[in-house]
């Protein structure tokens, strides 16, 4: 009679031990998949100064062999590109 009791309550023991065993596991690709897409992203934002970073460079290049039109261009560039380009430690002329 025993046995019987135990046998009773070892089946859903077992079948609430895999779902919660295989959530875990399902838990665990979510997470996963999101590391990924944040590697991705943190990519993209890497070229993306990469790319900015060289624009100051040319910039710089362009300003100090350009005419004063050209300077007044690079003058009047957006402004959160020439901060970002300071922050880094890349100097543009004229700015």
């Amino acid at each position: 009679m025993n046995y019987q009791k135990l046998k009773w309550f070892s089946i859903p023991f077992v079948i609430i031990l895999t779902l919660i065993i295989t959530g875990f596991m399902y838990l665990n690709s979510l997470r996963a998949v999101a590391n990924q897409e944040a590697i991705q992203k943190c990519e993209q934002i890497e070229e993306c100064i990469k790319h900015e970073i060289n624009k100051c460079i040319i910039d710089r290049d362009e300003y100090e062999k350009g005419d004063q039109y050209t300077r007044n261009l690079l003058d009047e560039e957006d402004p959160s590109i020439r901060y970002m380009c300071q922050l880094l430690g890349v100097k543009i002329g004229g700015g």
